[in-house]
């Protein structure tokens, strides 16, 4: 992947995941507007997550494949399916068996971070906030929705503001990794030798 669409996924990641973290918030907007912020967040973070993986790949293998999908999954079903699409015309809401892939995401956000701190390409509490986040949301909306809503608000913007700041990590240390040659340099090293 080339530093410059290393750099447009980290932008898209630090947006996305900043909206995703207002909504959170319940501000005095109107439902469209939200559903439009919901929309538009979870597109940039669908565009900026393949990212995450691309620029770790040769370190997550495909745990972290199986993860940052999982994760992928989550964002298209939750924000951009319900959140978006289906608050702005609630007939187009998903349909309920789609909705697995929440108890799923803990595995998938397990699993990512945890190669994400084996990686060691991104900071390691990156990974770490990833996953507390989640679960720190999960757990508070189930157990503590009525008497300590906080909580799972704190662990949801946890996991968004974790996504914006790989994003930042992305735009500002892509470093990307080296790109094979679609030709070789010379004709000599094209043409086989006779020893």
């Amino acid at each position: 992947m080339s530093t410059r669409l290393l750099r447009l996924s980290g932008w898209f990641l630090l947006l996305g995941g900043l909206l995703m973290a207002v909504t959170n918030f319940h501000l005095p907007i109107s439902p469209i507007a939200t559903a439009l912020i919901n929309l538009l967040g979870g597109v940039l973070l669908l565009l900026g997550l393949p990212a995450l993986y691309a620029r770790q790949a040769t370190q997550v293998k495909g745990i972290g494949l199986v993860g940052i999908i999982i994760i992928w999954l989550d964002t298209l079903i939750f924000p951009v399916l319900q959140g978006g699409i289906g608050g702005l015309m609630p007939a187009l809401t998903p349909p309920s068996f789609l909705y697995i892939i929440g108890p799923l995401t803990i595995i998938g956000t397990l699993l990512f971070g945890i190669m994400t701190i084996r990686a060691n390409v991104f900071p390691r509490w990156l990974g770490l906030c990833l996953f507390v986040g989640y679960i720190l949301g999960v757990i508070g909306f189930i157990f503590f929705d009525k008497s300590a809503p906080f909580i799972g608000v704190l662990g949801v913007v946890l996991y968004w503001l974790s996504l914006s700041t790989f994003g930042v990590v992305l735009f500002s240390h892509p470093a990307s990794l080296p790109e094979r040659p679609t030709h070789p340099a010379s004709m000599s090293q094209a043409l086989p030798t006779e020893r």
